[in-house]
């Protein structure tokens, strides 16, 4: 319990500092809230990795992403973390961001003992891939898109590019490939063709939600 409260009080801080940077970007250096809003996407994404070494508990888990939820959601309807919300586009990815992480650590905490044989660094995998194909895989369809806006499409007005979802597309098989061992090629391939086909109907944020549950829908499916 101990532990838990220490780890809790340091992560805690560690979000309020990446978030602190990200403001200090945005205000001070003058960087575009698209740009600040991807980077703490990546750094948020990061520091969620370490949830699983740090916690022992879901309620944990829960107790945090809720606190962080609560200041978001604030900071919509209140106009303050700029380097967050300023973008040019209605989003819902950041508030659910902190519930899809609470789920898939809750996924995570019921099959991190059961053995499966297609992971290299063991159960851990089952938080780990869900949270990273959707914390590096996503910015960089988007960062793609954008700057080499290919086979450009629309998903309910919202714009999308051939592009783009092919570098989702390389990105998650870059990332399963790390998880997963090369003789299950097609589970690699099943993931990573699942979450960019989410991830080009998904609008407004929502990607953020489906694509860790298409991950471990799959895990799920084929464990």
């Amino acid at each position: 319990m101990t532990s838990n409260v220490f780890n809790f009080i340091i992560l805690s801080l560690a979000f309020l500092v990446l978030f602190a940077a990200g403001e200090i970007a945005y205000h001070v250096l003058k960087v575009k809230g698209e740009t600040t809003r991807k980077l703490i996407h990546v750094g948020t994404g990061i520091l969620t990795l370490t949830f699983p070494i740090f916690f022992t508990s879901v309620l944990w888990v829960a107790l945090l992403c809720l606190s962080f939820l609560l200041i978001l959601l604030a900071s919509q309807r209140y106009n303050f973390l700029r380097s967050i919300n300023d973008i040019d586009r209605k989003s819902h990815g950041s508030a659910l961001y902190p519930i899809i992480v609470v789920l898939i650590f809750a996924f995570y905490d019921a099959y991190q003992f059961i053995q499966s044989p297609y992971f290299l660094i063991g159960n851990v995998a089952y938080f780990y891939l869900p949270i990273l194909i959707m914390a590096i895989a996503d910015p960089m369809a988007a960062v793609v898109g954008k700057k080499y806006p290919v086979g450009v499409y629309k998903i309910r007005k919202q714009q999308k590019s051939l592009s783009g979802s092919l570098a989702f597309f390389l990105t998650a098989i870059v990332i399963c490939l790390s998880f997963i061992h090369v003789d299950y090629w097609w589970l690699i391939l099943l993931i990573s063709l699942s979450t960019t086909l989410v991830e080009g109907l998904s609008k407004n944020g929502f990607d953020n939600f489906s694509i860790p549950l298409a991950v471990a829908i799959n895990l799920i499916v084929f464990s």
